[in-house]
Order: structure tokens, then C-alpha cells, then sequence
């Protein structure tokens, strides 16, 4: 019985957290990408 609970638990964070995560990554690579071009204006 743990152990279904814990896989449902499993399968319910990843519900939550990769739709989370599909938010959050353009948002990390834009800034990635801000931080590099600003790093050439500096050149």
C-alpha cells in the first residue's frame, strides 16, 4: 500500500512540476541569453 502511495505521489509531482518547469525554462534561457549578449556589449 506504500508503495502505491508512493508512486502516486511520484506521478503527481511530476504533474505539477514539469508544467512548472516547461514555464520557468524559456523564461531561464532568455536570461541566459540576455546575460551573454550583454557580456558582449561589454567587448
Amino acid at each position: 500500500m506504500r508503495r502505491y502511495l508512493w508512486g502516486g505521489f511520484t506521478i503527481l509531482s511530476v504533474m505539477v512540476l514539469l508544467p512548472i518547469a516547461l514555464i520557468l525554462l524559456p523564461f531561464y534561457v532568455w536570461d541566459q541569453g540576455k546575460d551573454s549578449s550583454r557580456l558582449y556589449d561589454l567587448y
